[in-house]
């Protein structure tokens, strides 16, 4: 499914259900992109029902590598949101 569709989807609903999203820790999510290649976006919710992507990239393996994850700055990456 194409980026935007999934956009419309997650403002109409409010949540992904897999295989386009999931959770990935307690605050935590993955969006995920599948258009020619799979493309991952983390994200998380704040206030108001604000949806913040933090960290998007092409997936290459099977696994979401810690470090990604780690990345994010709801775990205190250097990209950190102020």
């Amino acid at each position: 499914m194409e980026f935007q569709a999934i956009v419309d989807r997650i403002e109409a609903d409010g949540f992904l259900v897999e295989p386009y999203g999931k959770k990935l820790e307690s605050d935590l999510f993955e969006m995920r992109v599948r258009q020619g290649r799979q493309v991952r976006v983390f994200y998380f919710y704040y206030e108001d029902n604000t949806i913040i992507g933090v960290h998007a990239f092409v997936k290459k393996s099977q696994r979401t590598p810690p470090a990604r994850t780690e990345a994010s700055p709801t775990r205190g990456g250097a990209n950190q949101a102020r």
